[in-house]
Parts: C-alpha cells; structure tokens; sequence
C-alpha cells in the first residue's frame, strides 16, 4: 500500500479530496501524514479527525523546515516511512 504525506499551509480542501478519493475509489493508498507550517492551519484539525484512526501523524514545520523536506523528496534524497 502507497502511504501518502501531504503538505498543507491552510484550509487543506486538497488534503480532503485526496482523503476521500482514496476511499471512495479503493485507491492502494492512505494518508500517513500531514505535513503543515502553520499551527493555526484549518486542515490540521481535519487530519486530528483521521488520527484515532492511526491514519495519520501530524508535523508541523517552520517555512524554511518544509520547503528543505520537499526539496529533499523531490530529489530522491530523502524517503519518509511511516
């Protein structure tokens, strides 16, 4: 099974839809974590809602913090397991 992190700074409708995809359409995949610079972000409160269900761990990074963590994961120099 595919685990998937998602990146949020807001709202997180993306996260949602992803969320909903997934279990909508029997998708090989979940969401294992939830990944925000903000700690005030909307969307965080819609991961807490997944976590009882051992879905999801929550990070929150500094602007800086998060923007390293994508570049890393776009050059394959970094995996995240969960």
């Amino acid at each position: 099974m595919m685990r998937i992190v998602i990146l949020i700074s807001g709202r997180g409708s993306n996260m949602q839809a992803i969320v909903q995809a997934c279990a909508a359409q029997a998708w090989s995949a979940r969401v294992a974590a939830v990944v925000s610079n903000r700690a005030d972000a909307a969307g965080l409160a819609f991961a807490a809602l997944l976590r009882p269900l051992g879905l999801v761990h929550q990070l929150l990074l500094a602007a800086h913090q998060l923007a390293e963590l994508v570049h890393l994961l776009a050059h394959g120099r970094l995996a995240l397991a969960a």
